[in-house]
């Protein structure tokens, strides 16, 4: 009983003094959290990455341009090109060393034949061509030839110029391969005065064939 009143007075006074002891099933208070405010200097450089950055590509160069491909270019302007040609084919010389006279009777060197062809003039002032035409050949059969023709100049006087050359060219022929179509290349040399060219090539060969000069004339419209 004694204890009983103890506990009571003991009670009442710290319910007095605003103090009362926690009990058992009460929980402490939460500590208290500082809040701190984080500010971001922007001045600060940036922190350097650990990630290394790939080495830096160099760029490739232009693929050059192959030479089938600046041979098409070539051919696609001068077959789009305005200025056009008008061939002559008018004389063949066969050389009389290397012919009998009785075959020299017998070959026709009267050359005569029409055709057509385009041409441009690149910037260093040389001319490029294409053409066709069909001629009597030595046999007096009609020989076709097309292909194309390309003249370094050099100028004489602003009106009168040099040129040397050569073409390429398929054609077909009566005592060569009987009409079989078959390609060649020669020489080719030119006079020009104005837009008139007398133009010519030598067809090699050996006793009894070839060894033909052969003229023509080409006029530019």
């Amino acid at each position: 009983m004694a204890l009983q009143v103890a506990v009571c007075a003991a009670w009442s006074c710290a319910v007095w003094a605003g103090e009362a002891p926690l009990a058992a099933s009460d929980s402490l208070p939460a500590p208290a959290v500082l809040h701190q405010e984080v500010t971001t200097d922007t001045t600060a450089p940036p922190a350097e990455s650990t990630v290394t950055a790939p080495p830096a590509t160099a760029s490739l160069p232009a693929p050059q341009a192959g030479w089938f491909d600046r041979v098409q270019s070539k051919l696609g302007q001068i077959w789009a090109s305005p200025q056009t040609d008008i061939l002559v084919p008018g004389y063949s010389y066969h050389l009389r060393s290397a012919y009998s006279p009785e075959k020299i009777r017998g070959f026709n060197e009267r050359a005569w034949g029409i055709g057509m062809g385009r041409h441009v003039y690149d910037a260093d002032g040389d001319w490029h061509g294409l053409y066709a035409m069909g001629f009597w050949d030595s046999h007096r059969r009609v020989e076709p030839i097309a292909g194309y023709a390309y003249q370094k100049y050099w100028s004489v006087s602003p009106q009168l110029k040099l040129g040397a050359g050569y073409t390429a060219f398929i054609t077909a022929r009566s005592d060569t391969l009987h009409f079989v179509p078959f390609p060649a290349a020669l020489p080719l040399v030119s006079v020009q005065y104005r837009r008139l060219a007398i133009m010519g090539t030598f067809i090699p060969g050996g006793h009894g064939n070839g060894n033909v000069f052969f003229l023509f004339s080409r006029f530019e419209l």
